[in-house]
């Protein structure tokens, strides 16, 4: 791990770590920001087992080029394997300092904690989120896992798909609301860690999952498709309750290790919101862009199987592996949405809505390539993309 850091012309060395593995099918790092003060947060794997699992270093906002903490290393409780995926995101509500950070290891394990800025006193669960996470072929070989803040609230949400391999049976004493089709469980931390649900009405596991927050409110939009039945769900959380929509589209391509195959955004122009998913469709069509719209718990399909929503310029070879989007934080009507494909090549489209809502597809990369034709590797986020926030 070799972290850089951006001065607003140039870019620095800063320090490195040694994290593990590959890079192909495991992302052993996360980085964020405290929203209050400015100063970062890096956690990262240590490629160890049993104890001290992870580390983290900080960095100070006094000074843009100093301020770095030593290596500190953490135990996490219910942690004993090597931690391949890390997920982290800072709260949006602008009296915080709270980051989340959430992680599995080579066991399946995940598992989640809370940054305040004074450190991580806001542990974990009592227990482990889940044993046995979804993977593709191996653990941990794919992120199956993700989570988001509430704009207002701050609240946490952490979702993830159940191992499709292993019967989905209850959580506690509940057997009344799981069936082996209600793979895709969540947890909230309001004030404290509430218990594990099941996402009702979500009807495949969620090998692939992606979650976003309106930046105005409290909803949450979350998509989720699976590597067997090629299944695409899609969910809507209102600020109190999912409502969920299985089997939106049951042609997508079938997640595949180190890849991920769906995005979810949010667009508001003027009074009009709209939630976006964006997923890879199978065959020939995963060359082009295909998504929903949402209003609320209302997803409208853009196109169909054999309609594109947008078809880009040059089409992206088939497939992509890793899909991501970005929405602008000082343009709220307007989302990036970046990718690798399995030929190694980046691109970058953007999204632009309208109050009617129309919206507006368009070629943010060079007209006729892509930005990049020789990525390291295709999957795993070879490649990132983040918005100036200030000014």
């Amino acid at each position: 791990l070799t972290i850089f850091r951006w001065d607003g012309s140039s870019w620095t060395s800063e320090w490195t770590a040694t994290v593990g593995g590959n890079g192909t099918n495991a992302q052993r790092f996360g980085i964020a920001y405290e929203t209050q003060s400015g100063e970062a947060l890096v956690i990262y794997s240590r490629n160890v087992a049993t104890t001290n699992e992870l580390a983290y270093r900080t960095k100070t906002n006094s000074n843009c080029g100093s301020g770095w903490s030593g290596e500190i290393p953490f135990d996490p409780v219910t942690t004993s394997g090597i931690v391949h995926w890390i997920r982290m995101e800072g709260s949006p509500v602008s009296s915080s300092n709270n980051i989340a950070v959430a992680w599995a290891d080579s066991a399946s394990d995940l598992s989640a904690m809370i940054w305040t800025g004074a450190g991580f006193t806001i542990g974990e669960p009592s227990s482990a989120l889940e044993t046995q996470l979804e993977r593709v072929s191996s653990s941990q070989d794919v992120q199956s896992f993700d989570i988001a803040f509430e704009s207002t609230s701050g609240e946490l949400m952490v979702v993830w798909g159940l191992n499709q391999a292993t019967t989905c049976t209850a959580v506690g004493t509940d057997t009344t609301t799981l069936s082996a089709t209600n793979c895709i469980r969540y947890k909230r931390y309001t004030s404290s860690w509430e218990a594990t649900t099941v996402m009702n009405t979500v009807a495949d596991p969620a090998t692939n999952i992606d979650i976003s927050a309106n930046p105005n409110s409290d909803e949450l939009v979350m998509a989720a498709l699976d590597n067997s039945q090629a299944d695409l769900s899609i969910a809507y959380w209102s600020g109190s309750a999912w409502t969920g929509r299985a089997n939106q589209d049951t042609s997508t391509n079938a997640a595949v290790a180190g890849g991920k195959y769906v995005a979810t955004g949010w667009l508001i122009s003027g009074s009009t919101t709209r939630s976006v998913v964006l997923f890879v469709n199978g065959g020939a069509q995963s060359q082009r862009i295909h998504g929903f719209v949402g209003n609320g718990s209302t997803f409208t399909r853009q196109g169909n199987d054999t309609t594109p929503w947008f078809t880009p310029t040059p089409l992206f070879a088939n497939a992509p592996r890793w899909i991501d989007i970005q929405m602008d934080p000082k343009n709220k009507d307007r989302l990036m949405f970046t990718l690798s494909d399995n030929a190694s090549d980046l691109f970058a489209k953007r999204l632009v809505m309208t109050s009617t809502p129309t919206f507006t597809w368009s070629n943010s990369d060079a007209p006729s390539a892509p930005l990049e034709a020789n990525l390291r590797q295709a999957t795993t986020v070879p490649f990132g993309f983040a918005y100036w926030r200030n000014p």
